[in-house]
This record gives structure tokens, C-alpha cells and sequence, in this order.
């Protein structure tokens, strides 16, 4: 049996069901825990309120105390840099091109991060 992925999603805003971004960051988490995988999300944005996507959360105290280095961290395209010190990083752009990711904000990715792109428009 393969092992699990460790997963922590890293949400660029507040929950907020008016937020489509926010939304489908959860929905992803929901996925990739149907999967198999053990997923959690860190917003600092919030205080992991319960929400009818998903709701398995880790805070940042957490992060802190352990090691990255068996986990994936997915950030968006609206964070900069790598705040959670992960060491394999997946940016999952949502917006609707790289036109829409402003320069400091792309010069802070790592370069050995993997970018994938929700919309290819």
C-alpha cells in the first residue's frame, strides 16, 4: 500500500463562500483527503472556522515544530514567497493567466517549485 502524501494548503484569504479562490482551495483539500492523502489547512487569515467544505486545519505553532520535508505545501499565486518553509512546494495558480501575478509576488516563488495552472486561459 503507498503511503500517504502530507498536504497542508495554505489559503491566500479568509473563508469566505463568496470567495471562489478561497473555495476551491478547500474543495481541493476535500479531494486530495478522498484520495487518501493527509491534508490539512493553515489559514492565518481566519481562526479555521468550520465551514460546509472542509475542515481539518494545522496551525502555524504546529508547522513550526515539525518537518516539512515528507510534505507538500500549495500556496496560490497571491502568496509571496514560501512562509511555511516547505521544501516541496506546488504553486496552484487560480487566476485567469500569469498576466494576473504581479512581479514581486512571482519573483518571491522558489525555483524548484511546481506551477500548475486551475485555468489555462
Amino acid at each position: 500500500m503507498p503511503e500517504k502524501t502530507n498536504i497542508i494548503i495554505y489559503p491566500h484569504a479568509a473563508f469566505d463562500l463568496n470567495n471562489d479562490e478561497v473555495c476551491i482551495q478547500y474543495y481541493l483539500a476535500k479531494i486530495l483527503s478522498h484520495l487518501g492523502n493527509c491534508v490539512s489547512i493553515c489559514n492565518i487569515y481566519d481562526d479555521n472556522s468550520g465551514n460546509i467544505i472542509y475542515n481539518t486545519f494545522i496551525e502555524i505553532e504546529e508547522i513550526k515544530n515539525s518537518n516539512l520535508e515528507n510534505t507538500v505545501v500549495i500556496y496560490t499565486e497571491g502568496v509571496i514567497g514560501n512562509p511555511l518553509g516547505g521544501q516541496q512546494v506546488v504553486r496552484w495558480v487560480l487566476g485567469k493567466s500569469e498576466e494576473d501575478i504581479a512581479l514581486d509576488y512571482y519573483s518571491s516563488w522558489g525555483e524548484k517549485e511546481m506551477i500548475y495552472f486551475l485555468n489555462s486561459m
